[in-house]
């Protein structure tokens, strides 16, 4: 259905302002035209005149629209405020962390575009390579990569909103990201953390049911009581918001009777299970824990979910299994797992016994 309607809004002055009730497709949107009826009957009904032809106008491009010809009206809206639309729009029904994010990248839109804005229907395949060359002069590549995902996104959301007919930054690649060492724990280091104290006992619970669980430190804070049913894990994953059914060992089990203390009822299913302190405070407990323990790798929270990985891959489970289990929504990113275990191989190999072989 589709119809295009004008209409008036009487203002504070006594002036009715005529704007445009526009209904397409199942939404609803409303165009002020700033075209003012007053008491000078002979200019309203040049008013009217010219409202109705920009009604009319208005009419033709949203058919035209049926036909995959985006109208000029969307063409021309600011992209900067569609932007900020799009972001509030998901933290607000997705219930999305990390708007700072957004925040920055919209920053740097306006800087990019010098404070002027620019019409969406204005953006092509040049432009966002420009504003990809533009974030590379503000930071590394690998962080450009972020800002670059929420453009893309919303480009794309504007493309099925009929706003542009074709995604400007759909053959935009991404910056390629360098491989980063997986820092992760032996059996043997683990169990040698585990059988030292630390500072924050709260972290060091929570740091080994990540080493048997693979759970991020988000999912981690955010994780309740109710949420462990018969056995296992069930959580929406704040990352990817994937949602999750993660089953439990007999160590991540006795980590959590540890987490329950004395209590002889269950706790309440709202209540957290790990009292945690933000993660920018983990370090204060990790890494004089992990001195004490004799470990001088470089090791983070995000450390447990490399353990629990890697962990796996050596006992033998197979990738799929493993990709799954982490939660991850495509494999390759699961791969580079696979790589870490085939350098212990070598390296393995590597330290067999030297011997002199003669003829």
């Amino acid at each position: 259905a589709m119809s295009v309607k004008l209409r008036e809004k009487t203002l504070k002055d006594g002036r009715r302002s005529l704007y445009l009730d526009v209904y397409h497709n199942g939404r609803r949107a409303y165009e002020f035209l700033e075209i003012y009826l007053t008491k000078d009957r002979e200019k309203n009904r040049e008013s009217k005149a010219l409202a109705d032809n920009i009604r009319a106008k208005r009419e033709l491009e949203l058919k035209s629209s049926d036909y995959g010809l985006a109208p000029q009206f969307k063409k021309k809206v600011d992209f900067l405020a569609y932007f900020k639309r799009f972001y509030e729009d998901k933290v607000k029904n997705e219930c999305l962390r990390g708007v700072g994010v957004y925040k920055s990248c919209e920053k740097h839109l306006e800087k990019f575009t010098k404070g002027q804005g620019v019409q969406i229907g204005a953006i092509d395949k040049k432009w966002v390579e420009d504003f990809k060359s533009y974030l590379v002069t503000k930071m590394r590549q690998n962080s450009a990569n972020n800002p670059l995902t929420k453009i893309k996104a919303a480009l794309s959301k504007a493309t099925k909103e009929g706003f542009i007919p074709r995604n400007p930054a759909e053959d935009v690649k991404y910056f390629p990201s360098p491989e980063v060492e997986k820092v992760f724990l032996s059996n043997e280091e683990v169990a040698a953390i585990a059988s030292k104290p630390c500072k924050n006992h709260q972290v060091k619970l929570a740091f080994l049911f990540g080493c048997y669980t693979g759970i991020r430190f988000s999912d981690l804070k955010a994780l309740t009581w109710g949420d462990i049913k018969d056995g296992k894990i069930h959580f929406r994953q704040r990352k990817t918001q994937g949602f999750e059914y993660l089953p439990l060992n007999k160590t991540a089990l006795a980590i959590l009777e540890q987490c329950r203390g004395q209590e002889n009822t269950l706790p309440l299913p709202t209540k957290p299970v790990f009292n945690l302190p933000e993660k920018s405070h983990l370090g204060y407990s990790l890494k004089p824990w992990f001195q004490e323990a004799g470990i001088t790798k470089k090791a983070t929270f995000h450390t447990s979910r490399h353990t629990f990985a890697t962990s796996l891959l050596t006992g033998g489970a197979d990738l799929f299994t493993v990709s799954k289990l982490l939660g991850h929504k495509d494999i390759s990113t699961t791969a580079v797992y696979a790589k870490v275990i085939d350098q212990k191989k070598q390296s393995a190999v590597d330290n067999l016994q030297q011997v002199a072989v003669t003829a």
